[in-house]
């Protein structure tokens, strides 16, 4: 068993691997380190490698976490969609939710015409309307 001491120094080294991009080094020291223990963090770091690429989001000057989107995102639904004497059905909060990403998108006109052109299809016969039998 190692000292609090060990265990930070060992935390810090990984963090440095990890800023780094050296998913191969943590991956052989947890092995080391806890052989019947690591399968699970093994596999997760195998499994996300992909996702570790925090020097090239550094030196891009990106965001290396979630934290920014996750606020902006509650932020919105907080004001446009909570609010005194409002309620919401949960799938039309999140239809409203989806129209206005369309509409800060600048992809209004896009979803328009996509759904205009279903409508029309839809009279024109080119696909059954949802919820009506055919008789």
């Amino acid at each position: 068993m190692s000292s609090p001491e060990e265990r930070r120094r060992r935390l810090r080294r990984f963090r440095r691997w990890l800023r780094a991009e050296r998913i191969d080094r943590i991956i052989a020291e947890v092995r080391r380190l806890a052989p019947r223990a690591s399968r699970e963090v093994v596999g997760y770091l195998e499994n996300n490698r992909s996702r570790m690429r925090y020097r090239e989001l550094r030196e891009r000057g990106l965001p290396n976490g979630s934290g920014a989107v996750e606020s902006a995102i509650r932020r919105v639904v907080n004001q446009r969609i909570k609010g005194c004497g409002i309620f919401w059905r949960p799938e039309n909060a999140e239809r409203l939710l989806h129209l206005r990403a369309y509409l800060k998108a600048g992809r209004w006109n896009e979803l328009v015409d996509r759904v205009l052109g279903n409508a029309r299809r839809r009279r024109a016969g080119a696909f059954p309307q949802r919820g009506l039998r055919s008789r």
